[in-house]
């Protein structure tokens, strides 16, 4: 691969080196700035668009060369709008005050980030096509508006490089944008300018220029003009930066300076530059990171990672530089520049890690910087995912113990990862089948790469077996995104239903549009399938998502943070860990639906919180699900399929048989036959199987195990503190007041109650809340049609528990208090969808009936609609 990446980047090279790049005209006096207005005037312009930032302004610094201007009779406008990594909305009001104020050129009067702004805002101008456009590898700009660059800081090399990089805030990224035609016409070095300069700004600055020259010394794209321009950028920033970082006023070492950062700018022209510029680019997307520092930090890095494949190069560099003793091996010679960069870092006080790197961004970091190095830079040592991601890890403070973020930190990151889901949504990257598709499969090959990490956390969070891990979890997520591929497609088309006489002409249309942005709250029973299940319908719908896993199984949860970050922009999927209070954090945003499972008292707190915000919501919950138990029943086949579906996750399922209400008759037969496939299935003791899970924590044990107390237990009734196990239990008879029977259990815990006939039945089944689900074992057709129609339930099973879950085309979903709304398959594509209306109408045909005056009109449309 990195042989191929090799020949691509020398048929890159020869595409390079047929451009033709514009001359940029040098002036480099001091206080040249002022006379700006006259070079203009001799060009035939009269009227310009000035671009800098506010800080400039304020600070008085372009007032010299406005008076020059204004002498000079030329008429200008001022746009002083710039930030830092310039925005294409910065360039959009650029460019209109340059076409409203019918400009002629472009003055940019600033840093890097003004010179930027207004090469693409000349390129907009007049070509009227939007910045995204140029966003390739090809030179596609046909023409620009005239542009003096006025740098007031001696680093980017903007004023001359064909290249200029914009931030696309919809997005969160940042595009390097490269075209012959980029390069300003005239550059004005003004060493009066840089005077002033803070220390911070021009110690980043003056090595960013280092940066560029070295970057394009040591690439594989070698031409003579590169090697020249980069020796002599190398020997002035050498020679002066530390004298103009000591002593600001300093104008020799400023003017110098200058001309040095101008011979970097040129060494990359058609050089390119290397993974410095594509990891410090990611740094000042997603952290704000100044892009001068972030180059500076991250120089010698990239160096020292890259001295097997550059080392002959570097040599070279430090020796024409006249910086080295010939003498030495060309390895030492490398490596003595390397500690040179590191000492002058250490001397202009440029950390030496980047703290602001997140562990949970690595991937993301990784990914983007591949993207834009290993396409369009000759990176002499070539690096993909998983190695760039370790040496990113790097770059970290050693010591830098993982972020223990506070209830504050933590809700600021929130809001802003919520503000960035929309403007991500906004830009539509969501939308199409294409992009919901592979972002489908790229979740199933995440999955299928942490399937043993998602195993070893359910072993921890809930003693799962890797078989129970895999059935009940990880294997439900597989067969639903599967469904969910198969059937997109179908899901999205768009669906055209019958229009009414009174529309005569028109057509009707829903059309499925995904909701945008939706919270997805998971519990810790079932922590992984729970938390993908829906996720992957929101995902399927076209949305944006934040995943907030449950704080109980922390284990999963942290397996599930890792595994989306590394897999998706936080800014499309995110996941929030933590405890109640980051929950009350989250429901306080602006989501457009929030899909929670989980307990019915903290539903009834997510339903009154998305009330005040009239956000939709689908509550899956729980409650007392009752097994029926017929006289004419398969009795041994039935306890199988009861213990089998109130042992998984040792009855902490919220569809697991909550209570038994058998037939007076068949009880005895009953529990004879439980506890034998208890037996069959676990040996004499549940709490020493492996097969036999936990649960899940210490208050949970001692609330299970005073359930049982005080009632007649016809088998089990044993614990284990210390494994956090308890028996499965099956209780006789237990009072229908009583504790077990008044609150949904949650555990192995199993009552059994006798009941004499079908109206017995309904009657205690009706005491409770509507169950979330109800398992019947019967072979009276009639009794079943009377259960299914009188007793209101999620869903279910007949002669069977569990199994409807596992059917893709069945709904999941509660009624009453046991949930609202429903998911899986179609049904989950539906819930993150909103189906929208639209009636088409034409101009061919017009019903009269519907205007005004109505008098007479009246008797027609009666007989038209009775």
């Amino acid at each position: 691969m990195k042989f191929i990446l090799k020949i691509y980047q020398q048929f890159l090279r020869l595409y390079v080196s047929t451009f033709k790049i514009k001359e940029t005209r040098i002036i480099h006096e001091p206080g040249a700035s002022s006379g700006i207005g006259e070079l203009i005037k001799g060009d035939g312009i009269s009227r310009v668009l000035v671009i800098t930032d506010k800080v400039l302004t304020q600070l008085g610094l372009p007032d010299a060369m406005l008076d020059g201007l204004k002498a000079s009779g030329i008429d200008y406008t001022i746009f002083d709008g710039v930030v830092q990594n310039p925005t294409i909305e910065n360039i959009e009001a650029a460019k209109r005050l340059y076409l409203d104020n019918q400009c002629e050129a472009i003055v940019a009067f600033g840093g890097g980030s003004v010179i930027d702004c207004a090469k693409m805002a000349g390129v907009v101008a007049l070509s009227g096509k939007p910045v995204k456009r140029y966003d390739l590898m090809i030179p596609m700009i046909a023409k620009m508006a005239r542009l003096y660059a006025v740098p007031t800081t001696a680093g980017t090399g903007s004023e001359v490089t064909i290249s200029a990089v914009i931030t696309d805030a919809a997005r969160h990224k940042k595009m390097a944008i490269t075209d012959p035609k980029l390069a300003p016409d005239v550059a004005v070095l003004d060493a009066k300018l840089m005077t002033g300069l803070p220390k911070t700004i021009t110690a980043a600055t003056g090595l960013d220029a280092l940066t560029h020259a070295v970057e394009a010394f040591v690439g594989n794209w070698k031409f003579k003009e590169t090697d020249t321009y980069a020796v002599k950028a190398v020997k002035k920033i050498f020679a002066y930066l530390e004298k103009a970082y000591k002593k600001g006023d300093d104008i020799e070492a400023r003017h110098e300076m200058a001309i040095g950062a101008a011979y970097g700018g040129y060494a990359f022209r058609t050089a390119g530059v290397g993974y410095v510029h594509g990891i410090a680019h990611r740094l000042s997307e997603l952290y704000g990171v100044p892009h001068g520092l972030a180059n500076a930090m991250v120089l010698p890095h990239v160096l020292w990672k890259s001295i097997d494949a550059i080392d002959k190069k570097l040599a070279d560099l430090s020796k024409k530089a006249g910086l080295a003793d010939w003498k030495k091996p060309d390895r030492e010679i490398a490596e003595d520049f390397i500690r040179r960069i590191e000492a002058i870092n250490e001397k202009l006080l440029i950390p030496k890690y980047i703290s602001e790197i997140r562990r949970v961004d690595i991937p993301l970091i990784a990914k983007r910087a591949i993207g834009e190095a290993n396409k369009t830079y000759p990176v002499p040592y070539v690096m993909f995912k998983k190695e760039l991601m370790g040496f990113i890890n790097t770059l970290r403070p050693p010591c830098q113990k993982p972020e223990k973020e506070s209830n504050e930190m933590l809700k600021e990151r929130i809001i802003e990862t919520v503000n960035k889901q929309y403007a991500y949504f906004e830009s539509n990257a969501t939308l199409s089948y294409k992009a919901r598709k592979t972002n489908l499969k790229r979740l199933k090959q995440a999955i299928q790469t942490y399937e043993n990490r998602i195993a070893e956390a359910l072993k921890a969070d809930l003693g799962k077996s890797a078989f129970e891990a895999y059935a009940t979890e990880t294997s439900l997520v597989y067969s639903e995104i599967n469904h969910a591929v198969k059937h997109l497609k179908k899901w999205m088309r768009t669906k055209r239903v019958p229009t009414p006489i009174a529309s005569f002409g028109g057509v009707s249309k829903i059309y499925q549009q995904p909701k945008g942005v939706v919270l997805v709250m998971s519990p810790w029973n079932y922590p992984f399938m729970l938390a993908m299940s829906p996720l992957v319908a929101a995902i399927a719908a076209g949305n944006c998502v934040t995943v907030k896993p449950s704080s109980y199984s922390q284990n999963t949860s942290q397996v599930i943070e890792d595994m989306i970050s590394e897999t998706f922009d936080p800014a499309y999927i995110s996941v929030f860990q933590g405890n109640r209070e980051i929950n009350a954090i989250l429901l306080e945003q602006k989501f457009d639906h929030v899909f929670f499972t989980g307990s019915t008292a903290v539903g009834r707190i997510v339903m009154q919180s998305a009330a005040e915000k009239l956000t939709p919501v689908t509550l899956e919950l729980g409650g007392k699900s009752p097994c029926i138990v017929d006289k004419n029943a398969d009795i041994v086949k039935a306890a199988k399929r009861i213990v089998w579906g109130k042992s998984i996750n040792s009855g902490q399922t919220c569809v697991a048989p909550d209570y038994v209400l058998v037939h007076a008759d068949v009880k005895d037969e009953l529990v004879k036959a439980m506890i034998a496939a208890k037996a069959q299935f676990f040996g004499e003791k549940t709490i020493d199987s492996d097969d036999f899970g936990k649960i899940i924590r210490p208050q949970a044990f001692e609330r299970l195990t005073g359930l049982i107390k005080g009632q007649t237990v016809l088998y089990g009734g044993g614990s284990n503190k210390r494994k956090q196990k308890i028996e499965l239990t099956f209780l006789d008879d237990p009072a229908l007041d009583s504790d077990v029977m008044q609150n949904e259990i949650f555990g192995p815990i199993l009552p059994i109650i006798s009941v004499k006939d079908m109206n017995e039945t309904i009657g205690i089944i009706r005491q409770y809340e509507k169950p979330l689900a109800l398992y019947l074992f019967t072979r009276d057709k009639a009794f079943e049609q009377r259960v299914i129609a009188e007793i209101h339930f999620g869903g279910g099973c007949v002669n069977d528990t569990v199994m409807h879950l596992a059917n893709d085309d069945l709904p999941f979903g509660g009624i009453g208090a046991s949930g609202m709304g429903s998911y899986h398959a179609d049904k989950g594509f539906e819930t993150f969808s909103h189906a929208k209306s639209v009636l088409k109408q034409n101009f061919l045909f017009d019903v009269p009936i519907r205007y005004a005056p109505c008098k007479k009109k009246l008797k027609l449309l009666k007989m038209i609609i009775k």
